[in-house]
């Protein structure tokens, strides 16, 4: 499904080890387009995802400009980390995020999703 999509690149710092490390793969909001679903406005989307269910808007989807992840510093994301695929944001770059504690940054952003 990803084949002939535009890979994109982020280097946010992460919650689990404050490291920053790079993401690659696909943004989200290509993805809902492809699926015709990006054009639904503040559509509220629930990923299904192994720590939870998050719940955003795709108003949201595009303000923080997701990504799903699909490797880490060029690699796969592997089953029992937080792959095989990450909906995750640069929260460094998102000023309403960027002074939150690293911890309480990551709140919209499920690992292992699926």
């Amino acid at each position: 499904m990803f084949d002939g999509m535009p890979a994109v690149t982020t280097c946010p710092t992460t919650e689990y080890d404050s490291h920053q490390y790079t993401l690659s793969s696909l943004l989200l909001t290509d993805l809902l387009d492809r699926l015709g679903a990006l054009n639904a406005g503040s559509t509220q989307l629930v990923l299904h995802v192994v720590d939870g269910y998050p719940v955003m808007t795709t108003d949201k989807v595009c303000a923080y400009r997701f990504i799903v992840a699909t490797q880490m510093d060029g690699k796969p994301l592997p089953l029992g980390g937080v792959g095989p695929l990450w909906a995750v944001y640069d929260a460094d770059s998102i000023p309403e995020l960027s002074n939150k504690p690293l911890k309480d940054r990551f709140e919209l952003s499920p690992w292992a999703s699926t």
